[in-house]
């Protein structure tokens, strides 16, 4: 099920209908929203067949990073071998589609060399053939290859549809509960999925919530310490994901420090973040650090930058 993305659907959809098919597609966006579910629910639209990762259909193709089947490990690129395999396989005809489809998962992750190889296709691409793009962002591409594909920008789903997800999911859970898993969801569906099929997952979440509160009030070296901890062998990923909670501390101190003093009230649940909630912050302060961690958030999405150095110097500053 695809929540949050209609308008996106829409396009897609009326593009079929009336023949405007692009050969390229970049479904820019950040990680978990929904892109993947988008395309697939498109091309099964499109196919009138079901559609999934993994699932073998003559006319789609499906490239994302590698997996180390004893490690576990997943590749942090995508490698020029997958994309030459995908492109000769482009090049046959579809066999029971109106045309060949293929995902690439995370293209970003591309290396250099299968970005190139990518964009001699896009050149001249194969009649009949429609390619699509996830990207968390766009910038990490090729500009060539951006000029050849139509971006479809995807954002943060609402609350409200993020509720609607979890009544059609049924997650049986309580509602303080749910408000939590909703609230860390941060408007991802996907992450939301994952609270409720794993509960270590929301539990994992809680524990680095929680190191953030205490390094928050830590001295200089143990804030180093911690970065250090949370960059060695670390994908970019991780990192927004680092940072995205950094911002969540700091907007529940920003709504602690704006709520009425009859409202600040401790609780003892073990689902609600508020240990620290109360000590005295100035508001200029904490909006403040909310603007410098969204600017390094940019900075990282934009610039190839040495992400420990730039951590550094923003626990330096918050």
């Amino acid at each position: 099920m695809v929540v949050g993305h209609q308008k996106q659907l829409d396009f897609l959809y009326q593009s079929a209908l009336g023949g405007r098919l692009s050969h390229a597609y970049i479904f820019s966006g950040p990680s978990r929203v929904g892109k993947k579910a988008v395309a697939l629910e498109w091309l099964a639209h499109v196919f009138s067949v079901g559609l999934q990762e993994g699932k073998a259909h003559p006319d789609f193709l499906f490239v994302g990073p590698l997996t180390d089947p004893k490690t576990g490990i997943v590749n942090k690129e995508i490698e020029i071998g997958q994309i030459r395999g995908l492109i000769e396989r482009l090049q046959l005809k579809p066999s029971v589609a109106p045309f060949k489809a293929a995902i690439i998962d995370s293209a970003h992750l591309m290396n250099a060399e299968s970005q190139n190889a990518l964009l001699k296709t896009l050149e001249e691409p194969s009649p009949n053939t429609v390619i699509i793009l996830i990207a968390d962002n766009a910038s990490r591409l090729l500009p060539t290859i951006v000029s050849r594909s139509v971006v479809i920008k995807f954002h943060f789903v609402p609350k409200a549809q993020m509720v609607r997800l979890a009544q059609v999911k049924k997650i049986a859970v309580d509602e303080q509960r749910l408000e939590l898993m909703l609230n860390l969801s941060l408007g991802r569906p996907g992450r939301l999925l994952d609270f409720a099929t794993n509960e270590g997952e929301l539990e994992g979440w809680l524990s680095k919530l929680k190191e953030i509160e205490s390094v928050a009030g830590a001295g200089i070296s143990d804030r180093f310490a911690y970065i250090k901890r949370m960059t060695d062998d670390k994908a970019g990923e991780d990192i927004n994901e680092l940072l995205e909670l950094w911002q969540y501390y700091f907007r529940q101190k920003l709504l602690a420090a704006l709520a009425p003093a009859e409202s600040k009230k401790q609780t003892d649940s073990p689902f609600v973040f508020t240990k620290n909630l109360q000590k005295t912050n100035p508001l200029e302060k904490i909006v403040a650090n909310l603007e410098k961690i969204n600017n390094l958030i940019m900075l990282l999405s934009h610039a190839n930058v040495n992400i420990r150095l730039a951590l550094e110097n923003l626990m330096l500053e918050i």
